[in-house]
C-alpha cells in the first residue's frame, strides 16, 4: 500500500510540475525552422507550425544534376502532439515527450539498394507513413533551438501508380529545430 501511495504522489507532482513549466513567461513560440533527417518526419529543410501543445511540420529536400539524369525529391506532412513537457531539475535539462505521425513521398533514380533493405530497387519511388514516439530536448515552449529524436513505427511502399509493400518496423529519425 505504501508503494502505491508513493507512486501517486510521484505521478501527481510531475503533473504539477509539467502544469507550471507548460506556462512560460516569454510568449510561446508560433514556428520553427531547421533540418530533418529520417523517415515519415523526411530528409530536408523543414518548418513547424505550432497551435498549442500541437504542431503540423512539412519537411522537403531535393536535387536535379540533368547532366548525370540524377534526380532526388523528399517530401513529408507530420503532425506532433505534445503529451508532456518538464525539465529533470528547475531551469536545467528541460525536453517534451510527443506522439508523431505523418506520410512521406521520396523520389529517388540513382540508388541501387535501399538503406534498410537488401533488395534490388525496382521502382524509384518509395512512399512511407507511420506513428510513433520522440523526445524534444529543449524547451518546446520557449523560443530556443530544440533536438529531436524519434522512433516511428513505419510502413514502407515502392511505386505511386502500384503500391508494392517494403518493410513495416521501427525507424529512426532526428531533426534540430530553432523556435521563433
Amino acid at each position: 500500500m505504501r508503494f502505491i501511495f508513493i507512486i501517486c504522489t510521484f505521478c501527481l507532482s510531475s503533473f504539477v510540475q509539467a502544469e507550471k513549466i507548460a506556462q512560460p513567461s516569454s510568449p510561446q513560440p508560433k514556428q520553427a525552422i531547421g533540418l530533418s533527417l529520417g523517415w515519415v518526419v523526411a530528409n530536408g529543410l523543414s518548418y513547424r507550425r505550432y497551435f498549442g501543445n500541437q504542431f503540423i511540420q512539412g519537411t522537403f529536400a531535393g536535387a536535379v544534376d540533368k547532366d548525370e539524369d540524377r534526380e532526388y525529391v523528399d517530401a513529408s506532412l507530420s503532425y506532433g502532439r505534445y503529451l508532456n513537457t518538464f525539465e529533470l531539475t528547475e531551469g536545467a535539462f528541460p525536453f517534451g515527450l510527443k506522439f508523431i505521425a505523418g506520410i512521406e513521398a521520396e523520389h529517388d533514380n540513382n540508388r541501387s539498394i535501399d538503406i534498410v533493405s537488401n533488395d534490388q530497387i525496382k521502382s524509384a519511388n518509395e512512399l512511407h507513413t507511420g506513428a510513433g514516439f520522440g523526445l524534444d530536448f529543449g524547451n518546446p515552449n520557449r523560443n530556443g533551438l530544440i533536438f529531436s529524436l524519434d522512433i516511428i513505427y513505419t510502413a514502407s511502399f515502392r511505386g505511386f501508380s502500384e503500391f508494392e509493400f517494403v518493410r513495416l518496423g521501427l525507424l529512426p529519425s532526428v531533426s534540430i529545430h530553432y523556435n521563433m
